[in-house]
């Protein structure tokens, strides 16, 4: 079976009512959210729409284009449209090298090993900011020095500022709102 890619959901209601009806089968569909039928197609008849604007089954969809993927096997899904593709949006390279970067950075200067979720423990966002800054500084100095900058320095500058980004953020998400900016407020 083909994709569909309809321009809204009453003509894609009406293509699987013709289907169906081309099968000498009644179609009723009705409407996931309300129960109400939207649609109903007896065979020989050209269908009726019900009143009222159709709404999506799909959680927080307000129409559009009505798409079902089919598969080689058989197997059909949704659209993946508006969902977040993560696998997209990283790239295994750079996260790669941040895991090397934050591997190197687990060893404190008293030679003992932090573990890798420390920093979730809480650290203010002054901190971060302030690390950032230094950071910044040094891929700026780097990157103006043209194709003299060190490629290796480069990467450990983009590799702080790509945790102390994380990190901020970590703390606007984390942190319950109406909290000040004490670590002292916050319940771990």
């Amino acid at each position: 079976m083909p994709e569909i890619d309809y321009k809204d959901h009453i003509a894609f209601l009406k293509e699987i009512a013709s289907r169906a009806t081309q099968k000498e089968e009644d179609v009723r569909i009705k409407d996931m959210v309300t129960g109400e039928v939207r649609y109903t197609e007896k065979p020989g008849n050209t269908g009726s729409v019900s009143s009222g604007t159709y709404k999506s089954c799909e959680a927080g969809t307000t129409g559009g284009a009505a798409k079902i993927r089919t598969f080689e096997t058989g197997a059909t899904r949704d659209t993946d449209a508006g969902k977040h593709d993560y696998e997209g949006y990283l790239s295994p390279l750079v996260i790669e090298r941040f895991g090397k970067y934050m591997t190197k950075h687990r060893i404190q200067t008293d030679g003992n090993v932090r573990d890798s979720d420390n920093w979730q423990k809480g650290i203010p966002k002054k901190e971060y900011l302030k690390s950032l800054f230094r950071h910044f500084i040094v891929l700026w100095k780097e990157h103006r020095a043209g194709d003299d900058g060190e490629r290796e320095v480069m990467e450990e500058a983009l590799c702080g500022i790509f945790f102390n980004v994380q990190g901020y953020l970590y703390e606007l998400l984390h942190r319950p709102k109406g909290l000040s900016g004490s670590l002292d407020e916050v319940p771990f």
